[in-house]
């Protein structure tokens, strides 16, 4: 599994458009980001959770995010497997697929 760490929104806002460009900023969401990535292997599927910087363990203290992440594993493993089997049609060999989010509400620490 390649875990890539997702950049920070004021690093990323050259890719979006050209300077010239108009575009809307709204509120942000304040949370955590968080990773769902699906790897393929031997013709099986891992799915594995991560935070901005790191692929976490399943007993990581990262805002109690082990209910969700296992109320998102099988869905995250059929968007995936869905996903690969589009890109297949086209000819392309999928191994990897990451999904980001936020990671919001609850109790946040100070």
């Amino acid at each position: 599994m390649e875990f890539t760490a997702y950049a920070k929104m004021r690093h990323l806002i050259s890719h979006w458009a050209p300077e010239s460009a108009p575009f809307v900023v709204q509120e942000k969401i304040h949370g955590a980001n968080m990773q769902a990535i699906a790897t393929w292997a031997d013709g099986c599927v891992d799915v594995r959770f991560a935070s901005r910087r790191k692929i976490l363990s399943s007993d990581a203290s990262f805002f109690g995010f082990q209910p969700l992440a296992a109320r998102l594993r099988r869905p995250v493993e059929q968007a995936a497997n869905s996903l690969r089997v589009t890109l297949a049609a086209a000819g392309l060999d999928v191994i990897q697929v990451s999904a980001y989010g936020e990671l919001y509400g609850g109790i946040w620490p100070k």
